[in-house]
């Protein structure tokens, strides 16, 4: 009993002086409804952007009616948002199609091919913050 009470009462104290120095936070989440997330088509770069982290990677197997994000269900397309928002995000990058990046001399045949079945959502959030969540300078 009493190591928890010191355990959190040193959570408490580095809750504190976090507060006290915002700048130590590399991303800003967001806080937008599950509706307002939106989707962004990677278009065969699969270079992400920078001023963003990363902080939630969901795969979709393809299958004969789900091929490529146009294929996707409109519930399906909710349970993403959904998950965007539990994990704080406003945008996530689809990518449909996996390309080996040329910066690899040994390519992994058996993964790339893993990863050509699937559909990738990668859930991210902005370093600074994005004009869609206004809540975040709250």
């Amino acid at each position: 009993m009493r190591n928890l009470l010191i355990a959190l009462s040193t959570l408490v104290a580095l809750a504190s002086s976090a507060q006290d120095k915002k700048e130590l936070f590399v991303s800003i989440p967001c806080r937008v409804d599950a509706d307002e997330v939106r989707f962004v088509y990677d278009a065969d770069e699969q270079v992400l952007p920078a001023g963003i982290v990363v902080v939630r990677v969901v795969t979709l197997q393809k299958t004969e009616s789900r091929r490529s994000f146009a294929d996707l269900t409109p519930i399906e397309l909710k349970r993403l948002r959904k998950q965007a928002r539990k994990a704080r995000s406003c945008e996530i990058v689809v990518i449909n199609d996996y390309k080996l990046p040329a910066q690899v001399k040994n390519p992994d045949k058996e993964m790339e091919a893993r990863m050509q079945q699937e559909i990738q959502f990668i859930m991210v959030q902005r370093i600074r913050p994005c004009p869609e969540c206004t809540a975040a300078n709250n």
